[in-house]
Order: structure tokens, then C-alpha cells, then sequence
């Protein structure tokens, strides 16, 4: 079948954004594999999403990393697998409002 091509691709990216946005609404860790650019390697995180948002032309999300302790901003196009996982998370993360001025430094 051939695609249609004025019609939108179905992306991962997409899949991923959906998954972030229902495990931020029912506070719910995830498992990650990412790849870092900087480094050129994948690392497995297990992280707590707080929002997600858009910059130039690509997808970010804001989490708390429980490999580095931190919070940590992550590009959505980098994710390359995102599993939901049972836990709830119960720490109360500061709004994504408050999170951006600190990424755009």
C-alpha cells in the first residue's frame, strides 16, 4: 500500500509524546532509553515527567532522573524507547513554568 503523502506521518515521537503526557497526568514513572547526542551513547533512566514543551522546531520534556538525581530536560525525537512502568511517583514537582526560565540560559 503506498503511503498518502498529504497526509501526516504516524511518528514515534508522537506515540511518545501521548505516553508522556498520560504518565504526567497519573503521575507515573517511566523506564527511557536515550540517546545523548553529546556523548553518542544510549543510557536505560528511570524518570518521574513533569511537562513537556515546545522549542524551535523540536519536543522536550522536563523530568526528574533518578540515574543522575536531578532534573533533567531530554529532546522527545532522542527518546528511543519509552515504557510505563506501576509506580506512582509522590513528589511533588514544581510547575513546568518554573522549570523553563532555567533551560533557556
Amino acid at each position: 500500500m503506498l503511503e498518502n503523502p498529504y497526509l501526516p506521518k504516524h511518528s514515534v515521537e508522537s506515540n511518545h509524546i501521548q505516553t508522556l503526557l498520560q504518565s504526567i497526568a497519573e503521575k507515573r514513572c517511566l523506564e527511557m532509553n536515550y540517546f545523548a547526542n553529546h556523548s553518542q551513547a544510549e543510557s536505560l533512566r528511570k524518570i518521574e515527567p513533569v511537562g513537556i514543551f515546545l522549542q524551535a522546531t523540536a519536543w522536550y520534556l522536563i523530568a526528574y532522573c533518578h540515574l543522575r538525581n536531578d532534573y533533567r530536560h531530554f529532546r522527545i525525537d532522542r527518546i528511543k524507547s519509552l515504557v510505563g512502568l506501576d509506580e506512582v511517583f509522590c513528589h511533588k514537582h514544581d510547575s513546568l513554568q518554573s522549570y523553563l526560565p532555567k533551560f533557556s540560559q
